[in-house]
Order: C-alpha cells, then structure tokens, then sequence
C-alpha cells in the first residue's frame, strides 16, 4: 500500500463532500476523532483499513493526498 497524490482544480469542500459521499457508499465510515482540526482533513476506516486525506492549497488548484493503512 502506497501514497497516492493528485492536483484538481475544485475546492476544498467541493472535495471533501465527494470523499464523504462516496466512501459511505463504499461501506467506509468517517472517522472524525482520528482527524486534525482541519476541516480539509479526512479519515475513514472500514474493517481494520484506514484511509487518510489531506487537502492541500497549490495556487488556484488543490492537491490531494491519500494515504492508505491497514494493521
């Protein structure tokens, strides 16, 4: 399992209300008291897989980060 980063040109809500919408989807459960206080910061588990996003402000673009986890 590996990081995995790209650059959108959408902000940072429109993103994290993607990632919330389709990972519930997806069976995965936000997890907010694994979060930083940053509202661009995001993480969901789902069995004993955890992945992580952060949102990072590039100009007039976004760049997003994933990091995927699993114990």
């Amino acid at each position: 399992m590996g990081d995995y980063q790209f650059t959108i040109n959408a902000s940072p809500t429109v993103i994290t209300t993607y990632y919330q919408q389709e990972m519930a989807k997806l069976g995965w459960k936000l997890r907010p008291e694994m979060m930083a206080s940053i509202p661009t910061d995001l993480a969901f588990s789902k069995g004993n897989a955890y992945e992580f996003f952060k949102i990072i402000p590039e100009g007039d673009f976004n760049i997003v980060a994933i990091h995927p986890f699993k114990q």
